[in-house]
């Protein structure tokens, strides 16, 4: 069974580029975001176009609800979680 990384903030920038790596040497990518699909649609299908499979999950990492849900979201997605990206940030 593939190994599941679940990244925050993998919309863009280093989050993205995490996710990317990760989905090349072979991890199912759960991409948590604040973002609606729909306002993320370049980085799932870029991923996916690497054939990468990935989920996406639209998630603030401050609620405590919503981090439940990535968990049981990237389990039900992938029946595990091996790795964490805590990548989310919000800049000055």
């Amino acid at each position: 069974m593939k190994k599941t990384a679940v990244i925050t903030g993998s919309n863009r920038g280093i989050g993205f580029a995490i996710a990317r790596q990760l989905g090349l040497d072979g991890y199912n990518i759960v991409m948590v975001a604040t973002g609606t699909s729909e306002q993320n649609q370049n980085s799932i299908f870029a991923l996916k176009d690497l054939g990468i499979d990935c989920t996406y999950v639209q998630a603030n990492i401050v609620d405590h609800d919503d981090r439940l849900r990535i968990v049981d979201e990237a389990v039900a997605a992938y029946g595990r979680i091996d790795a964490l990206v805590n990548n989310a940030g919000v800049a000055p």
